[in-house]
């Protein structure tokens, strides 16, 4: 009986390790791991490894070796975030295979700018000032860059403004760009488009669109397309806030998270809609906080503004008149 027992679990554990290379090694996205998750529990250990795999792997193209599982853990303690093209990797990885991510971007909070430069210089980085874009301005304080003597800058760090390194990833200019690794799990805000290869151009000012993102294959979507969209779609879920629309996360490490963290739902494809915005800065999870949510509502816009200054004004003129007449 103990003989069948240990044949048995040889065999379980000869095709964990199968799967868990099948899935190491060829290009799916984080919907069909969450997809494999959903199996049992068995499945749902053999995925977060892939993802831990997949992960270490994406850094290890910008920090040594040696210094891997340091930065893992700086990541852990210090609440950084990755982003930019890294994080997309990750998340659909069949769109960098000929066209790897140039850089490591990484998102820390304002309080822990000298324990990440402590880390960085520590494992032998040169950090130096490195130059903001002007759409990082209303939420970003510093851009800083490090790399390694003798080498193009590998990293580039973006310091919030505020407690939550959240906000300068919101503030991108493509949809595409909507995604972050925290130190337990992966998050994409747009999951419908990012994860079918299509992004929108959030820029004020029209721009050429990037001919890195051309060469990947993810298509520049137009904004006016999504007109008829909005108005089949909004009447629908007019008023509705289930728990279906989540922003589309997955769990790397084995850490308890709650389901409706977790679970891919339908997500309004239009990204300038403000009911969406709002939606998702109430519904990121717990161990991200907005600090600075005015970004993801509507702003008001200047001709409000006037009005309630004019408004204002004209109401202290009636009490001065007022005053003069009696």
């Amino acid at each position: 009986m103990g003989n069948n027992i240990s044949a048995y679990n040889m065999h379980v554990h000869a095709f964990d390790a199968i799967w868990t290379d099948a899935l190491c090694n060829h290009p799916y996205d984080i919907a069909f791991l969450r997809t494999v998750m959903g199996i049992d529990s068995r499945h749902r250990d053999i995925a977060q490894k892939a993802l831990e795999i997949r992960i270490r792997r994406a850094v290890l193209r910008f920090i040594p070796y040696p210094h891997i599982s340091s930065f893992m853990l700086a990541l852990r303690m210090h609440k950084g975030m990755i982003g930019g093209s890294v994080a997309q990797e990750i998340i659909m990885p069949a769109y960098f295979i000929d066209h790897p991510p140039r850089d490591l971007n990484l998102f820390v909070a304002r309080k822990t700018v000298r324990r990440w430069r402590s880390v960085l210089s520590n494992m032998g980085f040169h950090v130096s000032e490195g130059k903001m874009e002007s759409r990082l301005r209303a939420e970003a304080k510093q851009v800083l860059q490090a790399n390694m003597p003798g080498s193009e800058p590998s990293i580039t760090i973006t310091i919030s403004k505020t407690s939550s390194p959240i906000a300068p990833i919101l503030a991108s200019r493509y949809t595409s760009q909507f995604n972050f690794v925290t130190p337990c799990a992966i998050y994409t805000v747009f999951p419908s488009l990012t994860l079918r290869g299509i992004t929108f151009d959030l820029s004020a000012i029209k721009c050429c669109p990037s001919k890195l993102m051309s060469k990947r294959g993810i298509h520049v979507a137009n904004k006016w397309a999504l007109w008829p969209i909005c108005e089949e779609f909004c009447p629908l879920r007019e008023g509705e806030v289930s728990l279906n629309k989540r922003v589309a996360g997955i769990p790397w490490t084995p850490v308890p998270l709650t389901p409706p963290e977790i679970v891919f739902g339908n997500w309004c494809p239009n990204p300038w809609c403000p009911r969406q915005k709002a939606l998702c800065a109430r519904l990121l999870p717990p161990e991200i906080t907005l600090a600075n949510v005015a970004h993801v509502q509507k702003r008001p816009r200047f001709e409000v503004k006037w009005l309630i200054n004019l408004i204002i004004f004209l109401l202290a003129l009636g009490w001065a008149y007022r005053d003069v007449s009696h």
